[in-house]
């Protein structure tokens, strides 16, 4: 299975990386960018295409997606080199300076590598490692969510995110319990989806590939170029974001052990080079040209976020807050007036710039659209004084600091305070900070402004925070390196020739501080156990994934539901109490089982039989209202895989309110109106038996 989760992850990066580039190729963007950036524009055409696939009827898959693509960017390049042979490359990143004798495009490329090398290291080290099989799977809320989706994508051939459901299909849309079809940013369980269509793999290792792909190739690209504009002139710090950017337990991992949170991964994972594109547009270096290439990718960056989850722009939008007001402040240099004056005007502009952003997200506030975003209610998490120490010492969510990246980040914001062309950068993770205790530790009006694009979601604003600390840490490491080049050189000399010492220190430096960032948990014999952050990470991950132990939905149950799948006919619908674990049995097993929500019950949406069902289930018997509906629903099995006193053994999720599911819960092998066809354990299948 090891296998076919590396084939899976091999052409996962086909899927979407190799249209995205002959697209941008076509435009004559060069190659480096070109390919960094294509992932962006895959996402789009892709998410597109299963929007216009959806409204025309046709059933979508990983040939419908794909190969036209392929086919529509290659003729667009192959026309591009016939016409515009020798139109100048669009190339923003400029000729910087080569490291290790390397020439400047060699560089940059070995660079790009250094990146992916090291996200790829990273990701098998900390992710790989914790799953129980390629296939295991995180059983918490979302991921009923997420692997139901796939499920539903491939099996109905709908792939578009304008009307996600977990009941897509015709024949489940007639009998769904819940009336739930709304836009969801699913790029991300298209990429998924492409790989079950393409590979017929499971779908939960399909999702495991397509995490392991935006965290290992996707994000640490996007960081290169990010940081390869952004410091052009200090080509070490660019070097040593290929060990920051994977360093924040915050993100990417944070998102793979609470929710999970896959679909805000993907958008921040492709955050950086969007971000580029926007910074871009303002270099001196600039023509019309490359501004209009930069702008267009930049819309369209901004469209692969509406895909994969909107909350991204917000948080870009925070992270070039500072970087616009220096912008606008250069405005004034245009005005001819004396420097008092100038600066009077420079001032003003700012202050106009900060009352227009803060017009803005207010209006985006109390716009009706987003009332179900900005409402989002989850509690502080801590008080105020603890939070500002999280925020501190990067643990924020976690029971694990990290006190390393604390310190090179201070050295980041010290040094963004001497070179001030880099100072907008500690403005925005200090903003993002800010937020951050805010929504960890604050209730009322101003949590909800300041942080309800994210939910009121503390880990996403970590996140955030997480992302805008990146570059600060470069920096930081940038000059822990110089300290220690002088350091060595006042110690010995010249240290045998200038190249060796000026390898010996970035190289040093890298290595301490992989140790200090990645150093798994350990103990001190004798004393007590000390638990760093990627140790808890770890830990916790194997733990989400581990098959043996207690789980909602586990081994010997899954078993089971293999078995029902076997004596049942296909397509039959089967009524179910979600939170016993069979939410997961209909996205990871292909189960059509009737409840594949966990909560939302009981509202305007949910349909009459479904009430009746969960209520009043046990009394079919004797009930004619409970037969209609069954037969309404063209119900025919009874799936408990937890029944009698098991709901008390068995962990159940958060969701579960035993008045909701009196109806289902109190079916026994002695209940009227149901037949045993299989029994193992606290499990059954019962076939329904009506008068």
């Amino acid at each position: 299975m090891w296998g076919l989760f590396f084939v899976s992850v091999l052409v996962a990066v086909l899927l979407l990386y190799v249209p995205g580039y002959f697209f941008m190729r076509a435009l004559r963007i060069a190659p480096l960018m070109g390919l960094v950036f294509s992932p962006i524009v895959t996402l789009v055409v892709y998410s597109l295409l299963s929007v216009v696939y959806s409204k025309a009827g046709v059933h979508c898959s990983w040939t419908m997606l794909f190969i036209p693509s392929l086919i529509v960017s290659v003729m667009l390049f192959a026309a591009s080199r016939l016409v515009r042979a020798k139109a100048p490359r669009i190339n923003v990143i400029s000729t910087g300076k080569g490291l290790a004798g390397l020439s400047p495009k060699a560089t940059d490329w070995a660079t790009l590598g250094l990146y992916v090398g090291i996200g790829m290291l990273v990701t098998v080290f900390v992710f790989v490692r914790s799953l129980d099989g390629p296939g295991s799977f995180v059983q918490e809320f979302d991921n009923v969510h997420h692997l139901g989706v796939i499920r539903g994508f491939v099996e109905s051939g709908d792939w578009s995110s304008l009307g996600v459901s977990l009941y897509v299909t015709d024949a489940d849309a007639s009998m769904a319990p819940l009336d739930i079809s709304e836009f969801y940013p699913a790029a991300w369980h298209c990429v998924a989806a492409l790989l079950v269509s393409a590979l017929d793999v499971p779908v939960a290792l399909a999702a495991n590939a397509a995490n392991f792909v935006f965290v290992a190739f996707v994000f640490p690209s996007g960081v290169f170029l990010l940081m390869r504009y952004l410091f052009a002139r200090i080509p070490l710090a660019v070097f040593f974001g290929a060990f920051c950017t994977l360093a924040f337990s915050a993100f990417p991992w944070g998102f793979l052990t609470f929710g999970p949170l896959y679909s805000n991964l993907s958008a921040f994972a492709v955050l950086p080079a969007i971000t580029l594109c926007f910074v871009a547009l303002f270099s001196d270096e600039g023509n019309a040209r490359s501004r209009i290439a930069l702008g267009t990718l930049f819309f369209v960056g901004l469209i692969s976020l509406v895909f994969t989850q909107p909350n991204a722009v917000f948080t870009m939008g925070v992270f070039l807050i500072p970087f616009c007001v220096v912008q606008v402040a250069r405005l004034s240099d245009c005005i001819r007036l004396p420097e008092d004056k100038r600066r009077i005007v420079r001032i003003g502009f700012c202050v106009l710039f900060l009352v227009l952003v803060v017009l803005l997200w207010t209006a985006l506030f109390n716009a009706p659209f987003m009332q179900k975003v900005v409402t989002h209610d989850w509690p502080a998490a801590f008080d105020k004084s603890q939070a500002v120490i999280n925020a501190a010492l990067f643990a924020f969510n976690a029971p694990a600091s990290q006190i390393a990246l604390s310190v090179l980040v201070a050295l980041g914001m010290a040094y963004t305070l001497y070179r001030r062309e880099h100072l907008w950068m500690t403005c925005s993770f200090a903003m993002m900070a800010v937020m951050y205790v805010v929504d960890a530790s604050f209730d009322g009006f101003i949590r909800f402004f300041l942080t309800g694009f994210w939910y009121t979601d503390s880990y996403r604003v970590a996140a955030s925070a997480a992302l805008f600390a990146i570059p600060l840490a470069c920096l930081g490491l940038y000059v822990a390196s110089a300290v220690l080049r002088a350091v060595l050189a006042r110690i010995a000399g010249k240290m045998g020739g200038a190249c060796s010492q000026r390898l010996l220190a970035p190289c040093a430096v890298a290595a301490l501080f992989l140790i200090a960032v990645f150093y798994p948990n350990y103990s001190v014999p004798g004393r007590y156990e000390v638990h760093t952050a990627f140790g808890t990470v770890a830990e916790k991950l194997t733990a989400m994934n581990k098959t043996e132990s207690a789980r909602v939905y586990n081994e010997q149950e899954r078993e089971f539901v293999h078995e029902v799948q076997q004596v049942i006919p296909d397509g039959s619908v089967v009524i179910n109490e979600p939170n016993d674990g069979t939410a997961f049995a209909y996205g990871v097993d292909g189960l059509n089982v009737y409840y594949r929500y966990l909560r939302t019950y009981g509202g305007d949406n949910e349909s009459a039989e479904s009430k009746v069902i969960r209520k009043q289930l046990s009394e079919i018997a004797s009930n004619e209202s409970v037969r209609s509906a069954v037969d309404a629903v063209g119900a025919e099995y009874l799936l408990l895989l937890d029944q009698g006193d098991a709901q008390k053994r068995e962990p159940y999720p958060f969701t579960y309110d035993q008045e909701d599911w009196q109806g289902v819960d109190s079916v026994d092998d002695a209940t009227p109106g149901f037949e045993i066809v299989l029994s193992d354990g606290d499990m059954r299948l019962y076939r329904i038996s009506k008068p």
